[in-house]
């Protein structure tokens, strides 16, 4: 139970960085511009683990891929999304 609440929170922390990330100013365009976007967002998070646990003198290199894999799936999602063109209704 434990691994599945730290998948579900990082996933959840992931999903909110990685949209403001989108919505920030980006100079390329198309999936360049998400996968910098989501660079971005990673750098961010990374940042912040290590900035709230290396005080205490926890922090592992390893505690933080799964943020990176909970990043990949969310690049992964918003690159297929973004891939595939939309239908024209009516």
């Amino acid at each position: 139970m434990d691994l599945l609440m730290r998948i579900a929170g990082a996933m959840i922390f992931t999903y909110f960085l990685s949209r403001l990330a989108l919505r920030l100013p980006n100079p390329l365009k198309g999936v360049l511009g998400t996968v910098l976007a989501h660079a971005v967002s990673l750098a961010a998070i990374s940042l912040l683990v290590m900035a709230m646990r290396s005080p205490l003198d926890v922090f592992r290199i390893h505690q933080l891929l799964i943020f990176v894999i909970a990043q990949g799936v969310w690049l992964a999602f918003d690159v297929l999304r973004g891939t595939f063109p939309r239908r024209a209704e009516g």
